[in-house]
């Protein structure tokens, strides 16, 4: 099998928001108002909502007794709280590592392991910052516009 057809053969189908809610089901999820699941998948998708599910479920099966309305009132608590009162009140606005911190919960990292995750992903970043600061004796403004040159040859000290 060439390269294009496996890739062609790994890319998910569209599905549409009844076969969602009928996959949901399958999963163990108890749903009690068909509609309504279909019309909260509508508005606020899918795979949005995947992200919040993690925590009610093992594997690819959710926990006994976990209903669409639970999670649907899991994600939008967290979506209220995070988004609406920080947003608001200090234009603090979530990013990636919000959910990331959920995916960390599901797979069993502890709280205490979600920084130093956080930290060990941005130190090619971070180094690269120091390096240019070192150079030029000035702080990089991430806003700025780029001037210097482009495809170096990057040569170890």
């Amino acid at each position: 099998m060439d390269s294009n057809n496996s890739k062609k053969d790994r890319i998910k189908k569209p599905t549409t928001f009844v076969e969602q809610v009928n996959i949901l089901k399958n999963r163990n999820l108890q749903i009690e108002d068909e509609e309504q699941a279909i019309e909260t998948l509508s508005r606020i998708n899918y795979y949005r909502l995947s992200a919040y599910m993690l925590s009610f479920k093992v594997g690819n099966r959710f926990h006994d007794g976990v209903s669409f309305n639970d999670v649907y009132e899991h994600t939008r608590m967290e979506s209220t709280e995070v988004q609406e009162d920080l947003g608001k009140e200090k234009k603090v606005f979530p990013n990636v590592d919000f959910y990331s911190g959920m995916v960390y919960k599901s797979l069993g990292i502890e709280s205490e392991y979600y920084t130093p995750i956080f930290a060990v992903s941005r130190v090619s970043g971070w180094t690269a910052h120091v390096i240019e600061y070192l150079k030029k004796n000035r702080i990089s403004r991430p806003r700025a516009i780029y001037v210097g040159d482009y495809l170096n040859e990057f040569i170890p000290h």
